[in-house]
């Protein structure tokens, strides 16, 4: 009677436990490579976001310089309507003095003539600064509209921005999930290496015993039959 093939289980079952182990190396490797991609996807976003607030602050400096010449081109509109009132002022006062002066004279009229030169020369200067006037204005009108296109532009960006930290909030919650999941199946895969382990020793046991069992079967058999012959 052949009792060898009794042996080999103890040595398969232990080879089975060995190879539990090598579950969990995977498993973990597994593991590990989704979550080194999902960390590098969240870098990417990250640096998105770095790029685009570096973009945004450049647009608000632009914008910052717009303003900036806004407010200086309105300060030059300032002073050129004081210099219209100033002028404006003068016209009023060399009319009153022209007046007067007419009236004094009569029929000759030769100071009024002087006055009304006078007068022109001041209609003339007035007639420029209200050209200048009107050049500041569509300075500051080139300026708005180019700060409100600015603006629009950081309006944009910012929505981007805000796009992306939620994107990268998402997956950082997803991540969350992955590693809760990755670390009870860790535990899973453990607590059932632990349970085969044991049942392959168990089993090894067993066959241990079994195989002495069938050894002692075999020499009984044995011996039964030399005495018979």
């Amino acid at each position: 009677m052949d009792h060898s093939l009794a042996r080999p289980w103890g040595s398969t079952m232990r080879n089975h436990t060995i190879s539990a182990p090598k579950i969990i190396s995977y498993a973990c490797d597994t593991a590990a490579v989704e979550m080194s991609a999902s960390f590098d996807e969240i870098s990417d976003q990250l640096a998105r976001a770095s790029r685009t607030s570096r973009d945004m602050a450049g647009k608000a400096e632009s914008t910052d310089a717009l303003v900036s010449g806004l407010v200086g081109s309105v300060g030059r509109i300032s002073n050129v309507t004081a210099l219209i009132d100033k002028i404006a002022a003068q016209t009023n006062l060399l009319a009153l003095n022209a007046t007067i002066e007419a009236a004094r004279v009569g029929e000759a009229g030769r100071g009024f003539a002087v006055v009304a030169q006078e007068v022109k020369a001041l209609a003339v200067q007035t007639a420029n600064a209200t050209k200048d006037i009107r050049q500041q204005v569509a300075a500051v009108q080139e300026a708005s509209s180019s700060a409100a296109s600015a603006v629009s532009e950081i309006n944009v960006n910012i929505a981007h921005l805000s796009e992306v930290f939620t994107a990268i909030s998402a997956g950082m919650e997803e991540q969350a999930v992955t590693n809760r999941s990755v670390s009870e199946s860790i535990v899973g895969v453990s607590t059932a290496s632990a349970e085969i382990r044991d049942a392959a020793q168990d089993v090894s046991a067993i066959a241990l015993e079994v195989s002495g069992f069938a050894e002692r079967l075999t020499s009984e058999m044995d011996t039964l039959l030399h005495r018979r012959s």
